[in-house]
């Protein structure tokens, strides 16, 4: 079967899933996936490959023998509206930051609240970016993610995070999160379809900016 008809299948199956589980407890304590990525593999960097006012696609990557691998293919769709609490921390990640650091840095508590996880097939632009085979199946890691600080807490965005199988694969972002098999609400859905759509939609070679973080 095509790449792009399995994508296909797994959206259709996601919107038609009819149950929804509880959401998994939040994770405030646990590491950024930036800061799980320099851990694991020793350097970390963020490249930009799309980005609207409302959506921006990321590649999260390391350096293997001087050259970037995407560890993280990373989607993040922002609230419909930003708080004016967060403007300062929102300009900068428009800019190419990373967004958990940048929030952390701007002295907010980041959290995940985890709406789904489970696995995609790899395309062909997809594996260039990962240096793997396309098909190869990939984590994919959806939550939403929220800032507090004292009393506050606000939503800040959506994020559907793509995982090279070095990184995280399935089973090991349940380990850390829980098992959550069908898209928990219309977002979780809604979002992977975004994500599977992006993901069809990148080239390899189409890169606008890179950003340490």
């Amino acid at each position: 079967m095509k790449v792009i008809d399995r994508l296909t299948m797994y959206a259709f199956s996601a919107l038609l899933g009819v149950a929804a589980p509880t959401l998994a407890d939040d994770d405030s304590t646990t590491l950024l996936n930036s800061e799980r990525i320099e851990q694991r593999f020793g350097s970390y960097g963020i490249e930009l490959l799309a980005q609207t006012d409302a959506v921006r696609t990321a590649s999260l990557y390391s350096l293997e023998n001087g050259e970037k691998v995407t560890r993280t293919f990373a989607v993040t769709r922002y609230s419909d509206s930003v708080d004016a609490r967060l403007s300062q921390a929102h300009e900068r990640i428009l800019a190419g930051g990373s967004i958990g650091a940048t929030l952390a840095k701007a002295g907010w508590t980041v959290t995940r609240l985890h709406l789904w996880v489970g696995d995609v097939p790899a395309t062909a632009d997809i594996g260039s970016l990962m240096n793997i085979e396309d098909s190869s199946p990939l984590g994919l890691h959806i939550f939403d993610l929220e800032v507090s600080r004292g009393d506050e807490r606000l939503h800040y965005a959506t994020i559907a995070e793509v995982h090279h199988p070095d990184h995280l694969d399935r089973n090991s972002i349940e380990q850390l999160f829980g098992r959550i098999e069908v898209p928990s609400g219309t977002r979780a859905a809604s979002m992977l379809r975004l994500t599977l759509n992006a993901m069809l939609e990148v080239k390899s070679s189409d890169r606008e900016s890179t950003t340490s973080g």
